[in-house]
Protein backbone atom coordinates (compact mmCIF):
# COMPACT_ATOMS: atom_id res chain seq x y z
CA UNK A 1 0.00 0.00 0.00
CA UNK A 2 2.60 2.38 1.25
CA UNK A 3 4.89 1.18 -2.34
CA UNK A 4 1.32 2.34 -4.26
CA UNK A 5 1.18 5.73 -2.52
CA UNK A 6 4.73 6.30 -3.30
CA UNK A 7 4.32 5.61 -6.51
CA UNK A 8 0.92 8.22 -6.89
CA UNK A 9 2.93 10.62 -5.11
CA UNK A 10 5.99 10.44 -7.51
CA UNK A 11 3.32 10.85 -11.02
CA UNK A 12 1.85 13.55 -9.46
CA UNK A 13 4.98 15.17 -8.96
CA UNK A 14 5.99 14.55 -12.25
CA UNK A 15 3.29 15.72 -13.92
CA UNK A 16 3.12 18.92 -11.88
CA UNK A 17 6.96 19.23 -13.03
CA UNK A 18 6.09 18.99 -16.93
CA UNK A 19 2.83 21.37 -16.51
CA UNK A 20 4.85 24.43 -17.64
CA UNK A 21 6.18 22.59 -20.86
CA UNK A 22 2.49 21.51 -21.43
CA UNK A 23 1.48 25.28 -20.90
CA UNK A 24 3.99 26.38 -23.15
CA UNK A 25 3.29 23.93 -25.75
CA UNK A 26 -0.65 25.53 -26.04
CA UNK A 27 1.10 28.77 -26.69
CA UNK A 28 -0.25 30.31 -30.37
CA UNK A 29 -3.18 28.84 -29.83
CA UNK A 30 -6.82 31.24 -30.77
CA UNK A 31 -7.98 32.41 -27.57
CA UNK A 32 -11.75 31.31 -27.61
CA UNK A 33 -12.81 34.25 -25.11
CA UNK A 34 -12.02 36.38 -28.33
CA UNK A 35 -14.58 37.18 -31.28
CA UNK A 36 -15.53 34.21 -32.46
CA UNK A 37 -13.14 30.98 -32.14
CA UNK A 38 -10.61 33.75 -31.62
CA UNK A 39 -11.10 35.87 -34.81
CA UNK A 40 -12.80 39.14 -35.66
CA UNK A 41 -13.88 40.26 -38.81
CA UNK A 42 -15.48 43.64 -39.83
CA UNK A 43 -16.73 44.65 -43.10
CA UNK A 44 -15.69 47.99 -44.04
CA UNK A 45 -15.80 49.57 -47.92
CA UNK A 46 -13.13 49.15 -50.35
CA UNK A 47 -9.99 50.99 -50.43
CA UNK A 48 -9.81 53.60 -52.94
CA UNK A 49 -7.23 54.60 -55.39
CA UNK A 50 -3.99 55.92 -53.75
CA UNK A 51 -2.65 59.13 -55.33
CA UNK A 52 1.28 58.76 -55.49
CA UNK A 53 4.19 60.24 -57.03
CA UNK A 54 7.30 58.37 -57.00
CA UNK A 55 9.12 58.83 -54.00
CA UNK A 56 6.04 59.07 -51.52
CA UNK A 57 6.02 56.61 -49.17
CA UNK A 58 2.39 54.35 -49.59
CA UNK A 59 -0.21 54.83 -47.01
CA UNK A 60 -0.69 52.18 -44.75
CA UNK A 61 -3.03 49.46 -44.83
CA UNK A 62 -4.28 49.81 -41.81
CA UNK A 63 -3.09 50.33 -37.93
CA UNK A 64 -3.55 49.47 -34.48
CA UNK A 65 -3.59 50.28 -30.83
CA UNK A 66 -4.59 48.81 -27.81
CA UNK A 67 -7.11 50.65 -25.46
CA UNK A 68 -6.27 51.13 -21.91
CA UNK A 69 -9.12 49.24 -20.00
CA UNK A 70 -8.69 46.19 -22.73
CA UNK A 71 -9.80 46.42 -25.79
CA UNK A 72 -7.98 47.99 -29.21
CA UNK A 73 -9.03 50.49 -31.80
CA UNK A 74 -8.09 50.48 -35.43
CA UNK A 75 -8.32 52.46 -38.67
CA UNK A 76 -8.03 52.24 -42.42
CA UNK A 77 -8.23 55.37 -44.72
CA UNK A 78 -12.05 55.74 -44.27
CA UNK A 79 -13.06 54.28 -40.38
CA UNK A 80 -11.60 54.80 -37.22
CA UNK A 81 -12.98 51.59 -34.98
CA UNK A 82 -13.27 50.15 -31.42
CA UNK A 83 -13.77 46.82 -29.91
CA UNK A 84 -14.21 45.32 -26.41
CA UNK A 85 -11.57 43.15 -25.01
CA UNK A 86 -13.66 40.16 -26.18
CA UNK A 87 -13.78 41.40 -29.69
CA UNK A 88 -17.56 43.07 -29.46
CA UNK A 89 -18.12 46.76 -30.91
CA UNK A 90 -17.85 49.09 -28.41
CA UNK A 91 -20.84 50.99 -29.10
CA UNK A 92 -20.28 54.17 -26.69
CA UNK A 93 -17.42 54.88 -29.73
CA UNK A 94 -18.87 56.79 -32.64
CA UNK A 95 -22.29 55.16 -33.96
CA UNK A 96 -21.94 51.38 -32.89
CA UNK A 97 -18.19 51.62 -32.75
CA UNK A 98 -17.38 52.85 -36.26
CA UNK A 99 -16.38 56.53 -36.97
CA UNK A 100 -16.38 57.69 -40.95
CA UNK A 101 -13.25 59.92 -41.45
CA UNK A 102 -14.71 62.00 -43.63
CA UNK A 103 -11.90 64.60 -45.34
CA UNK A 104 -13.04 68.18 -46.74
CA UNK A 105 -14.44 68.24 -49.78
CA UNK A 106 -11.52 68.18 -52.97
CA UNK A 107 -9.52 66.32 -50.83
CA UNK A 108 -8.56 62.57 -49.86
CA UNK A 109 -7.19 61.10 -46.56
CA UNK A 110 -4.51 58.50 -46.14
CA UNK A 111 -3.85 56.46 -43.35
CA UNK A 112 0.16 56.38 -41.86
CA UNK A 113 -0.65 56.07 -38.03
CA UNK A 114 -2.44 55.46 -35.53
CA UNK A 115 -2.35 55.46 -31.94
CA UNK A 116 -4.14 55.72 -28.13
CA UNK A 117 -3.26 57.65 -25.53
CA UNK A 118 -3.32 57.25 -21.44
CA UNK A 119 -7.06 58.64 -21.38
CA UNK A 120 -7.91 56.51 -23.80
CA UNK A 121 -8.10 59.65 -26.56
CA UNK A 122 -7.99 57.95 -30.29
CA UNK A 123 -5.28 59.88 -32.60
CA UNK A 124 -4.86 59.54 -36.07
CA UNK A 125 -2.48 60.69 -38.50
CA UNK A 126 -2.11 60.61 -42.13
CA UNK A 127 -2.37 62.81 -45.03
CA UNK A 128 -5.03 64.86 -47.48
CA UNK A 129 -3.70 64.11 -50.97
CA UNK A 130 -5.76 66.66 -52.99
CA UNK A 131 -8.67 65.71 -55.69
CA UNK A 132 -8.44 69.10 -57.58
CA UNK A 133 -4.64 69.44 -58.04
CA UNK A 134 -2.80 66.70 -59.48
CA UNK A 135 0.17 68.93 -60.16
CA UNK A 136 1.22 72.25 -58.43
CA UNK A 137 2.08 74.78 -60.60
CA UNK A 138 5.32 75.21 -61.96
CA UNK A 139 7.11 78.99 -60.68
CA UNK A 140 6.72 82.04 -63.05
CA UNK A 141 10.42 82.00 -63.75
CA UNK A 142 9.79 78.89 -65.83
CA UNK A 143 8.19 79.29 -68.83
CA UNK A 144 6.13 82.11 -67.17
CA UNK A 145 4.66 79.30 -64.66
CA UNK A 146 2.45 78.08 -67.53
CA UNK A 147 2.85 74.13 -67.14
CA UNK A 148 2.69 72.34 -64.28
CA UNK A 149 5.47 69.63 -63.13
CA UNK A 150 4.88 69.60 -59.07
CA UNK A 151 3.80 66.90 -57.63
CA UNK A 152 0.27 66.59 -56.20
CA UNK A 153 -0.72 68.98 -53.37
CA UNK A 154 -0.94 67.40 -49.87
CA UNK A 155 -1.03 68.37 -46.03
CA UNK A 156 -0.32 66.47 -43.25
CA UNK A 157 -2.71 65.82 -40.84
CA UNK A 158 -3.21 64.11 -37.48
CA UNK A 159 -6.82 64.69 -35.25
CA UNK A 160 -7.70 63.29 -32.21
CA UNK A 161 -10.82 61.54 -30.83
CA UNK A 162 -12.41 61.58 -27.48
CA UNK A 163 -13.20 58.35 -26.13
CA UNK A 164 -16.85 58.76 -27.41
CA UNK A 165 -15.84 59.46 -30.99
CA UNK A 166 -16.14 63.20 -30.59
CA UNK A 167 -13.37 65.47 -31.97
CA UNK A 168 -11.27 66.72 -29.17
CA UNK A 169 -11.94 70.56 -29.19
CA UNK A 170 -8.72 71.01 -26.64
CA UNK A 171 -6.04 69.89 -29.71
CA UNK A 172 -5.32 72.24 -32.79
CA UNK A 173 -8.29 73.60 -34.54
CA UNK A 174 -11.41 71.58 -33.76
CA UNK A 175 -9.56 68.58 -33.29
CA UNK A 176 -7.35 68.58 -35.87
CA UNK A 177 -3.63 69.91 -36.75
CA UNK A 178 -2.95 70.33 -40.40
CA UNK A 179 -0.45 71.81 -43.29
CA UNK A 180 3.01 72.42 -44.39
CA UNK A 181 4.20 71.28 -40.57
CA UNK A 182 6.59 73.68 -41.44
CA UNK A 183 8.14 72.72 -44.66
CA UNK A 184 9.19 74.83 -47.61
CA UNK A 185 7.59 73.77 -51.20
CA UNK A 186 10.35 71.98 -53.43
CA UNK A 187 12.54 73.73 -55.86
CA UNK A 188 12.73 73.01 -59.72
CA UNK A 189 11.63 71.86 -62.48
CA UNK A 190 14.98 69.79 -63.36
CA UNK A 191 17.84 71.70 -63.66
CA UNK A 192 16.65 75.00 -62.06
CA UNK A 193 16.12 75.84 -58.16
CA UNK A 194 13.16 77.92 -58.68
CA UNK A 195 10.83 77.72 -55.21
CA UNK A 196 7.66 76.09 -55.93
CA UNK A 197 4.38 78.44 -54.26
CA UNK A 198 2.70 75.16 -52.63
CA UNK A 199 4.45 72.45 -50.18
CA UNK A 200 3.50 68.73 -50.60
CA UNK A 201 3.93 67.30 -47.38
CA UNK A 202 2.43 63.68 -45.72
CA UNK A 203 2.65 62.02 -42.44
CA UNK A 204 3.75 58.88 -42.03
CA UNK A 205 4.04 57.75 -38.26
CA UNK A 206 3.16 59.08 -34.67
CA UNK A 207 4.46 57.86 -31.18
CA UNK A 208 3.50 59.31 -27.63
CA UNK A 209 6.11 59.74 -25.38
CA UNK A 210 5.67 58.54 -21.85
CA UNK A 211 5.98 62.21 -21.00
CA UNK A 212 3.39 63.75 -23.09
CA UNK A 213 2.93 65.02 -26.45
CA UNK A 214 3.22 63.87 -29.99
CA UNK A 215 6.04 62.87 -31.83
CA UNK A 216 5.42 62.37 -36.10
CA UNK A 217 7.69 61.82 -39.27
CA UNK A 218 6.51 63.20 -42.86
CA UNK A 219 7.94 63.50 -45.54
CA UNK A 220 8.10 66.86 -48.29
CA UNK A 221 8.86 67.00 -51.92
CA UNK A 222 12.82 69.04 -52.35
CA UNK A 223 13.35 68.83 -55.37
CA UNK A 224 11.16 68.60 -58.80
CA UNK A 225 13.22 66.35 -61.04
CA UNK A 226 11.09 66.06 -64.21
CA UNK A 227 12.93 62.78 -64.87
CA UNK A 228 11.07 60.43 -62.39
CA UNK A 229 8.87 57.57 -63.77
CA UNK A 230 6.28 56.94 -63.39
CA UNK A 231 4.89 59.41 -63.67
CA UNK A 232 6.77 61.70 -66.33
CA UNK A 233 7.09 64.17 -63.41
CA UNK A 234 8.34 63.58 -59.99
CA UNK A 235 10.38 64.71 -57.18
CA UNK A 236 12.96 63.62 -54.61
CA UNK A 237 12.09 63.84 -51.10
CA UNK A 238 12.87 64.67 -47.59
CA UNK A 239 12.03 63.39 -44.15
CA UNK A 240 10.78 65.13 -40.75
CA UNK A 241 10.59 64.78 -37.57
CA UNK A 242 7.77 67.17 -35.45
CA UNK A 243 6.97 66.81 -31.57
CA UNK A 244 3.93 68.46 -30.61
CA UNK A 245 2.60 69.47 -26.87
CA UNK A 246 -0.88 67.76 -26.13
CA UNK A 247 -2.73 70.46 -27.69
CA UNK A 248 -1.43 70.32 -31.10
CA UNK A 249 0.91 73.18 -30.71
CA UNK A 250 4.86 72.64 -31.57
CA UNK A 251 7.54 71.96 -29.48
CA UNK A 252 9.73 74.70 -29.40
CA UNK A 253 12.14 73.16 -27.16
CA UNK A 254 12.87 70.24 -29.90
CA UNK A 255 14.92 70.52 -33.01
CA UNK A 256 14.08 73.96 -34.91
CA UNK A 257 10.98 75.13 -32.85
CA UNK A 258 9.52 71.77 -32.98
CA UNK A 259 10.70 70.34 -36.05
CA UNK A 260 14.38 68.93 -37.71
CA UNK A 261 14.12 68.29 -40.81
CA UNK A 262 16.66 65.56 -43.33
CA UNK A 263 17.23 66.13 -46.35
CA UNK A 264 17.58 63.67 -49.60
CA UNK A 265 16.08 60.74 -46.30
CA UNK A 266 13.01 59.84 -47.94
CA UNK A 267 10.13 57.69 -46.86
CA UNK A 268 10.60 57.50 -43.39
CA UNK A 269 9.36 54.77 -41.23
CA UNK A 270 7.04 55.45 -38.14
CA UNK A 271 9.02 56.82 -35.39
CA UNK A 272 9.67 54.30 -32.16
CA UNK A 273 10.70 55.77 -28.59
CA UNK A 274 13.23 53.96 -26.38
CA UNK A 275 12.90 54.07 -22.59
CA UNK A 276 15.21 57.18 -22.42
CA UNK A 277 12.82 59.24 -24.50
CA UNK A 278 15.07 58.52 -28.00
CA UNK A 279 13.53 58.45 -31.39
CA UNK A 280 14.63 56.17 -34.06
CA UNK A 281 13.18 55.83 -37.65
CA UNK A 282 14.40 53.79 -41.05
CA UNK A 283 14.63 56.63 -44.04
CA UNK A 284 14.75 55.33 -47.39
CA UNK A 285 16.27 56.98 -50.64
CA UNK A 286 16.55 56.44 -54.15
CA UNK A 287 14.60 54.73 -56.93
CA UNK A 288 14.00 57.89 -58.96
CA UNK A 289 15.30 57.94 -62.47
CA UNK A 290 18.09 58.33 -63.52
CA UNK A 291 19.68 57.91 -59.53
CA UNK A 292 19.20 53.97 -60.64
CA UNK A 293 17.71 51.66 -58.48
CA UNK A 294 16.53 51.92 -54.58
CA UNK A 295 19.27 52.49 -51.99
CA UNK A 296 19.77 50.68 -49.28
CA UNK A 297 18.57 52.45 -45.93
CA UNK A 298 19.53 53.92 -43.02
CA UNK A 299 18.84 53.76 -39.34
CA UNK A 300 18.43 57.10 -37.76
CA UNK A 301 18.21 57.87 -33.76
CA UNK A 302 17.32 61.19 -32.34
CA UNK A 303 17.64 62.42 -28.63
CA UNK A 304 15.02 64.00 -27.18
CA UNK A 305 15.68 67.19 -27.98
CA UNK A 306 15.57 66.44 -31.68
CA UNK A 307 19.29 66.38 -32.43
CA UNK A 308 20.81 63.58 -33.99
CA UNK A 309 22.13 61.25 -31.69
CA UNK A 310 25.94 61.25 -32.44
CA UNK A 311 26.78 58.44 -30.09
CA UNK A 312 24.80 56.30 -32.54
CA UNK A 313 26.27 55.04 -35.95
CA UNK A 314 28.06 57.41 -37.45
CA UNK A 315 26.44 61.30 -36.53
CA UNK A 316 22.84 59.65 -36.30
CA UNK A 317 22.80 57.34 -39.20
CA UNK A 318 23.44 54.12 -39.15
CA UNK A 319 23.29 52.06 -42.59
CA UNK A 320 21.64 48.36 -43.10
CA UNK A 321 23.05 47.51 -46.16
CA UNK A 322 22.99 43.81 -45.84
CA UNK A 323 18.98 44.41 -45.89
CA UNK A 324 16.90 45.23 -48.60
CA UNK A 325 14.24 46.84 -46.40
CA UNK A 326 13.05 47.17 -42.66
CA UNK A 327 9.56 46.37 -42.52
CA UNK A 328 9.35 47.51 -38.47
CA UNK A 329 11.55 48.62 -35.85
CA UNK A 330 11.10 48.08 -31.48
CA UNK A 331 12.72 48.97 -28.72
CA UNK A 332 13.00 46.54 -25.65
CA UNK A 333 12.59 47.61 -22.04
CA UNK A 334 16.43 47.68 -21.53
CA UNK A 335 16.74 50.26 -24.71
CA UNK A 336 18.15 47.70 -27.36
CA UNK A 337 16.52 48.50 -31.08
CA UNK A 338 15.37 45.47 -32.96
CA UNK A 339 14.47 46.05 -36.38
CA UNK A 340 13.02 43.52 -38.81
CA UNK A 341 13.56 43.05 -42.25
CA UNK A 342 14.59 41.18 -45.58
CA UNK A 343 17.75 40.13 -47.18
CA UNK A 344 18.87 42.10 -50.88
CA UNK A 345 19.35 38.48 -52.24
CA UNK A 346 15.83 37.82 -51.93
CA UNK A 347 12.81 38.82 -54.32
CA UNK A 348 10.32 40.40 -53.78
CA UNK A 349 7.02 38.51 -53.28
CA UNK A 350 5.12 39.40 -56.29
CA UNK A 351 3.14 36.79 -58.22
CA UNK A 352 3.59 33.64 -55.67
CA UNK A 353 7.30 33.57 -57.56
CA UNK A 354 9.15 35.29 -54.02
CA UNK A 355 10.63 33.70 -51.16
CA UNK A 356 11.99 36.57 -48.88
CA UNK A 357 14.18 36.09 -46.58
CA UNK A 358 13.97 37.38 -43.18
CA UNK A 359 16.42 38.70 -40.49
CA UNK A 360 15.52 40.20 -37.10
CA UNK A 361 18.16 41.83 -36.00
CA UNK A 362 19.12 43.71 -31.68
CA UNK A 363 21.57 46.84 -31.69
CA UNK A 364 22.83 48.09 -28.92
CA UNK A 365 22.31 52.20 -28.38
CA UNK A 366 25.27 53.36 -30.14
CA UNK A 367 23.67 51.31 -32.75
CA UNK A 368 26.59 48.50 -32.71
CA UNK A 369 25.06 44.91 -33.11
CA UNK A 370 24.21 42.85 -29.99
CA UNK A 371 26.46 39.90 -30.00
CA UNK A 372 23.96 37.89 -27.18
CA UNK A 373 21.37 37.84 -29.98
CA UNK A 374 20.95 35.28 -32.74
CA UNK A 375 24.38 35.17 -34.83
CA UNK A 376 26.17 38.40 -33.93
CA UNK A 377 23.05 40.71 -33.59
CA UNK A 378 21.33 38.77 -35.83
CA UNK A 379 18.05 35.93 -35.97
CA UNK A 380 16.59 34.11 -38.65
CA UNK A 381 13.33 33.16 -37.72
CA UNK A 382 12.32 29.85 -39.27
CA UNK A 383 9.49 30.12 -41.32
CA UNK A 384 7.12 28.66 -44.48
CA UNK A 385 7.51 29.36 -47.76
CA UNK A 386 5.83 32.55 -49.55
CA UNK A 387 6.19 34.82 -46.15
CA UNK A 388 6.36 38.35 -45.50
CA UNK A 389 6.86 39.67 -42.40
CA UNK A 390 5.50 43.16 -41.27
CA UNK A 391 5.54 43.78 -37.55
CA UNK A 392 7.27 42.65 -34.54
CA UNK A 393 6.08 43.37 -30.68
CA UNK A 394 8.17 42.55 -27.51
CA UNK A 395 6.50 40.47 -24.59
CA UNK A 396 7.03 41.34 -20.47
CA UNK A 397 9.50 38.01 -20.74
CA UNK A 398 11.68 39.76 -23.68
CA UNK A 399 10.29 37.19 -26.22
CA UNK A 400 9.78 38.58 -29.74
CA UNK A 401 6.74 37.84 -32.10
CA UNK A 402 6.51 38.47 -35.86
CA UNK A 403 3.19 39.07 -37.52
CA UNK A 404 2.68 38.86 -41.17
CA UNK A 405 1.15 36.37 -44.23
CA UNK A 406 1.93 33.77 -46.03
CA UNK A 407 0.47 32.76 -49.39
CA UNK A 408 0.08 29.70 -51.88
CA UNK A 409 3.36 28.99 -54.06
CA UNK A 410 0.56 31.16 -57.04
CA UNK A 411 0.31 33.72 -54.54
CA UNK A 412 -3.12 33.26 -53.56
CA UNK A 413 -4.70 32.48 -50.09
CA UNK A 414 -3.42 34.83 -48.21
CA UNK A 415 -3.54 34.23 -44.37
CA UNK A 416 -2.30 35.47 -41.25
CA UNK A 417 1.32 34.22 -40.12
CA UNK A 418 2.66 34.50 -36.61
CA UNK A 419 5.60 33.46 -35.14
CA UNK A 420 8.17 33.76 -32.12
CA UNK A 421 11.30 34.09 -31.08
CA UNK A 422 13.13 33.74 -27.22
CA UNK A 423 15.13 36.85 -26.28
CA UNK A 424 18.25 35.39 -27.52
CA UNK A 425 16.68 35.22 -30.86
CA UNK A 426 16.22 31.23 -30.65
CA UNK A 427 13.45 29.63 -32.61
CA UNK A 428 10.37 28.45 -30.24
CA UNK A 429 9.78 25.26 -32.03
CA UNK A 430 6.41 25.16 -29.25
CA UNK A 431 4.83 28.10 -30.37
CA UNK A 432 2.25 26.69 -32.14
CA UNK A 433 2.70 24.22 -34.99
CA UNK A 434 6.75 23.90 -35.67
CA UNK A 435 7.44 27.29 -34.57
CA UNK A 436 4.57 29.33 -36.41
CA UNK A 437 0.49 29.82 -36.21
CA UNK A 438 -0.90 30.14 -40.22
CA UNK A 439 -4.29 31.46 -38.89
CA UNK A 440 -7.30 31.32 -41.60
CA UNK A 441 -10.19 33.51 -42.00
CA UNK A 442 -13.31 31.72 -43.14
CA UNK A 443 -14.69 32.47 -46.37
CA UNK A 444 -12.29 35.69 -47.18
CA UNK A 445 -8.11 36.31 -46.95
CA UNK A 446 -6.52 38.26 -44.57
CA UNK A 447 -3.04 39.24 -44.39
CA UNK A 448 -1.56 40.83 -40.94
CA UNK A 449 -0.11 44.11 -40.81
CA UNK A 450 -0.02 45.43 -37.25
CA UNK A 451 1.17 42.96 -33.87
CA UNK A 452 0.15 43.94 -30.09
CA UNK A 453 0.85 42.38 -26.77
CA UNK A 454 -2.24 42.26 -24.62
CA UNK A 455 -2.57 41.18 -20.70
CA UNK A 456 -1.66 37.91 -20.10
CA UNK A 457 1.53 38.59 -23.03
CA UNK A 458 -1.21 37.43 -25.60
CA UNK A 459 -0.63 38.62 -29.00
CA UNK A 460 -3.50 40.78 -30.46
CA UNK A 461 -3.00 40.27 -34.49
CA UNK A 462 -4.45 43.16 -36.60
CA UNK A 463 -4.59 43.14 -40.52
CA UNK A 464 -6.79 43.12 -43.73
CA UNK A 465 -9.72 41.13 -45.16
CA UNK A 466 -7.75 40.79 -49.08
CA UNK A 467 -4.80 40.50 -50.69
CA UNK A 468 -2.44 43.18 -49.25
CA UNK A 469 -0.78 43.15 -53.01
CA UNK A 470 -4.08 45.04 -54.53
CA UNK A 471 -6.21 48.28 -53.51
CA UNK A 472 -9.24 46.48 -52.94
CA UNK A 473 -10.05 45.53 -48.96
CA UNK A 474 -12.88 44.29 -47.99
CA UNK A 475 -12.57 45.27 -44.24
CA UNK A 476 -10.33 44.48 -41.24
CA UNK A 477 -9.44 41.25 -39.33
CA UNK A 478 -8.36 40.80 -36.43
CA UNK A 479 -6.85 37.53 -34.01
CA UNK A 480 -6.12 36.97 -30.51
CA UNK A 481 -3.54 34.08 -29.77
CA UNK A 482 -2.38 32.55 -26.10
CA UNK A 483 1.15 33.53 -25.74
CA UNK A 484 1.89 31.67 -22.82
Amino acid sequence: MKKALLSLALALLATTVVSPSSSAATAGKLDRGFGRNGRVTIALPVHEQELAYPQKPRAARMAMDVLPGGGFAAANNRFVIERRQNGSALRSFGENGKLALVPPVGWKFELADLAVDEEGRVLVAGTFASLTTSAIQDPPQYNEGREAHGPRLRMGVVTRFLPDGALDPGFGTGGSVYGDFRQSPPTGPGPYDFEYGLPAVGLTGLALPPNGGIVLTGYSAEHVTGGCAPPLTGATGRSFIARLRSDGSFESGFGSNGVITLPGVERPSPPVLSPAGGIAFDGASGYCWPRGPEETGRLFALQDNGQLDPSFGSAGARPHSSLQKVTALAFDSRGRLLLLGRRPETAELEGGIGNPEWRVRRLFADGRPDPTFGRNGSSSPSLPPQAHMEDLAIDGHGRISLAGFRTDAWGMNTRFLVTRLSGSGRREPRFGQNGWVVTRFPGTEAAAIALKVTGRDRLLVGGIMGDPRFEESRGLAFARLSGR
